[in-house]
C-alpha cells in the first residue's frame, strides 16, 4: 500500500470463501452419534473444495472493480469508490456491505461479534466441548474490570491469562454479583488495568470476522 487509503494498481486482491455449516460435537456420546460427527468432519475438511472468489483491482483513478465469481446467485461485477462503505446488490437482490480501502475498523466488520468475544470463557479457560453453557458466562460484557469479577479481572500473578495462557475452568456457579466497576487505587493498578483493557480490545478486534468482508 503506497500510503493510507491508497491501493496499488498493479496488484490483484483476492479472497476465496469456502463456507460450511458448523459441526457440533454430540451432546450424547454414543457410537452412532460419534460416527455421524466423524462423517460430518470428513465431509467438511476432506471433501472436494468448491471455493467462491472475490477479486478486487484498482485503477489509476483509485476506483475499485469488485468481481464476485461463482457464487450461488451467479457471478457479477461492480465498480465502487475507495474508502467509502458501499452496498453492492447481488443478482438475487441481496445487499453486500463492502469497504475497499486503507481503514482498519472492526466495528464495520461485525459489531455483535466484537461484543460477543469480550469475556469469552474459552479464551481464558479450558472449557470442555460438551459444556456449551460455559462458553458465554452470565457476566456483563465490558472492557472495564468489574469489582469482584475474579474470573476475568487482570491478575498480576498470571499476566498472560487470557492472552495465551488458559486455566482450568473453576467449578460454578459462574456469575458476578457486584454492582460497580473496579476502582483502581495506585498507579501500578491503573497500568495493569489499562494493559488488560488494551489486550481485551486487541483480542476482540482480532477475533471479529463473521459474515461481512472488507478489503
Amino acid at each position: 500500500m503506497p500510503k493510507a487509503g491508497v491501493l496499488d494498481t498493479d496488484l490483484l486482491y483476492r479472497i476465496r470463501i469456502n463456507p460450511h455449516p458448523r459441526i457440533n460435537f454430540p451432546a450424547e456420546l454414543s457410537l452412532e452419534a460419534l460416527l455421524k460427527y466423524f462423517d460430518e468432519a470428513k465431509d467438511r475438511y476432506l471433501s472436494e473444495s468448491k471455493a467462491y472468489e472475490v477479486r478486487v483491482t484498482v485503477d489509476e483513478s483509485q476506483k475499485a472493480t469488485v468481481k464476485f465469481i461463482d457464487f450461488p446467485g451467479g457471478s457479477f461485477t461492480q465498480v465502487i469508490d475507495l474508502n467509502q462503505p458501499t452496498v453492492i446488490q447481488s443478482p438475487d437482490g441481496h445487499g453486500i456491505q463492502t469497504f475497499v480501502g486503507g481503514r482498519d475498523d472492526a466495528f464495520f466488520n461485525d459489531l455483535p461479534g466484537f461484543f460477543r468475544s469480550i469475556n469469552y470463557a474459552p479464551q481464558f479457560y479450558h472449557v470442555p466441548h460438551t459444556m456449551t453453557e460455559a462458553r458465554e458466562l452470565p457476566i456483563p460484557k465490558t472492557l472495564l474490570e468489574l469489582e469482584g469479577n475474579e474470573l476475568f479481572n487482570f491478575n498480576p500473578a498470571i499476566p498472560k491469562h487470557g492472552a495465551g495462557v488458559k486455566l482450568d475452568l473453576p467449578p460454578g456457579p459462574w456469575e458476578w454479583k457486584g454492582d460497580k466497576y473496579k476502582r483502581t487505587r495506585t498507579a501500578t493498578t491503573v497500568s495493569y488495568t489499562a494493559e488488560r483493557t488494551r489486550r481485551r480490545a486487541a483480542t476482540s478486534i482480532a477475533s471479529c470476522s463473521r459474515s461481512r468482508w472488507r478489503f
